[in-house]
């Protein structure tokens, strides 16, 4: 019905929204509440460490969540890749209904009518041929699914709606800095902190997502080992410390021009030219 709904060729208006983001924002956001209570507490706890030894720790509360994600991320990527798989395989002959398999009848032991045999026709009047109509499930539908999961499974807007306590974080520490350099006759460093913060929920953290998906898609294997299996998460929340603290670094030790104009680039880039890997179907002639 959904391909027979609008003519062969044209672009569908179709969005898909995997349920597990929900889920995986929200933990996401949980965690960031978590990791900034430990930062301002540890903070004040030991004033004389340094604020990058501050923020590895803070960071480690939340790396059970974040392994958490890691692994539903990882099962979401096995099975879009055996979705991607069954529609390139697809045949009528293959797939199941429910009348089939109790033989025409229903509980109480009375006929059933065949589903199969009504779709069958179904599809004979709409498509032609039960071989044509499988074409276009195997060509047009799982181009479609590829898409739309490679280059739309979050937009970047709808991210960025999702990780606003990342500038909140920032923006509590530039308004005392706004303040103080208010009173003393300059404000200079409190409006590149406001700044800072803007790159780090705008370009940062979008970034690391992008980079993190590819990794998570390349590491989505299960293995039969599950020590093996939880080292793959483990390895994706490496990957994922070892940008965010190189960012931290540039940030502190680059300083304010290096981190923007590094930051905002690589946003743009890994935004406009690295999708989601999603498998490519076997193309077929019509």
């Amino acid at each position: 019905a959904f391909i027979r709904s609008r003519p062969e060729g044209s672009k569908p208006h179709v969005v898909l929204r995997p349920t597990i983001l929900g889920f995986a924002i929200l933990a996401f956001g949980c965690s960031a509440v978590l990791g900034t209570f430990c930062y301002y507490s540890l903070f004040h706890v030991l004033p004389g460490i340094p604020v990058y030894f501050i923020i590895l720790l803070a960071l480690l509360p939340g790396a059970v969540v974040f392994f958490l994600i890691a692994n539903l991320a990882r099962a979401f990527c096995r099975s879009v890749t055996t979705m991607c798989r069954q529609l390139g395989e697809f045949r009528i002959a293959t797939a199941e209904s429910y009348c089939c398999a109790t033989d025409h009848k229903s509980e109480s032991g009375e006929p059933m009518i065949c589903d199969r045999e009504v779709i069958q026709q179904c599809i004979k009047i709409w498509f032609g041929s039960v071989e044509a109509f499988e074409r276009r499930v195997q060509n047009e539908v799982c181009d479609l699914l590829s898409h739309q999961l490679a280059h739309h499974m979050i937009s970047y807007w709808r991210l960025s709606e999702a990780t606003p306590i990342i500038f909140w974080i920032l923006l509590d520490q530039s308004a005392e800095r706004l303040y103080s350099g208010l009173q003393d006759g300059g404000s200079g460093f409190g409006e590149y902190h406001f700044i800072r913060g803007i790159i780090y929920w705008l370009a940062v953290v979008p970034f690391l997502f992008r980079v993190l998906l590819r990794v998570t898609w390349m590491l989505q294997a299960q293995t039969p080992c599950r020590l093996l299996d939880w080292l793959l998460s483990f390895l994706i929340l490496f990957v994922a410390a070892v940008l965010f603290l190189s960012f931290i670094f540039l940030d502190i030790f680059g300083g304010f021009y290096a981190f923007v104009f590094t930051s905002i680039p690589l946003a743009l880039f890994t935004w406009r030219y690295l999708p989601v890997p999603v498998p490519k179907r076997t193309v077929r002639p019509d």
